[in-house]
């Protein structure tokens, strides 16, 4: 039976009762159908807990449920995607694809050859209502965390700091390292990166990769450089 799930933002104990917002109501009652006594999953921050439906009210949106245990979140590791700002609807959903491939975060990025001029928090607070819907869709215990939109100069503070492998596709790129961690691994913008960012992230300790002769949009390298990970992840493990 296909797991259903809701979202619930904050952690509550068990045995606890909750009453869902009426979006979150909503899914539940006309998307789900639940009824009183369905068991269902909730998906918080801290992972997934089971709990039943004590109340269901179509009429008035109202959903109530009772937590029948705690939250449990499983040891998950993935990649840190670097996603440059792309056309919205690409972007979308790339980011419903990184969730359900297995990426841990996902930083948008502004390079010098991204078209777009406008990091605006409307964006940020969609992508992250469209992570959550897919983190309900495929059952994923922990959501992806997406950062601020970075400039180029923010970018490489933080993947300064980042203390795993450092991966950037490349046409010229070579084949996958063997990685004892999750990488970081950055894509670059429809025409590539300039000159000068591709320098920077070599002098960052950045390794080139190829996914292939063809050249593929900026969506699909993310998406299939994701999926190579994980198959390479599972060899090795």
């Amino acid at each position: 039976m296909r797991q259903r799930l809701l979202t619930w933002p904050r952690l509550v104990p068990v045995g606890q009762e909750v009453t869902l917002e009426p979006s979150e109501a909503k899914h539940g009652l006309w998307v789900l159908r639940l009824k009183e006594g369905a068991a269902v999953t909730l998906a918080s921050p801290w992972g997934l807990a089971p709990a039943v439906v004590l109340r269901a009210d179509r009429k008035n949106l109202v959903l109530t449920l009772r937590l029948t245990g705690a939250f449990v979140v499983d040891d998950f590791k993935g990649p840190t995607l670097v996603l440059p700002l792309i056309r919205p609807s690409r972007f979308d959903w790339a980011v419903e694809k990184a969730v359900e491939l297995g990426a841990r975060q996902l930083w948008p990025l502004m390079t010098a050859r991204v078209r777009s001029t406008d990091p605006s928090d409307h964006k940020l607070s969609r992508w992250r209502r469209l992570a959550e819907e897919a983190r309900k869709q495929c059952a994923r215990s922990t959501p992806l965390t997406i950062e601020d939109i970075l400039d180029w100069p923010g970018f490489l503070a933080q993947a300064a700091a980042f203390t795993g492998p450092r991966l950037v596709l490349s046409p010229q790129g070579g084949s996958w390292p063997v990685l004892e961690a999750e990488p970081l691994i950055l894509i670059g913008p429809e025409g590539g990166l300039a000159d000068q960012e591709l320098a920077a992230a070599s002098a960052l300790g950045f390794i080139p990769i190829s996914l292939g002769p063809r050249i593929l949009r900026v969506e699909t390298a993310a998406l299939a450089a994701l999926a190579q990970w994980a198959v390479l992840s599972q060899l090795n493990s």
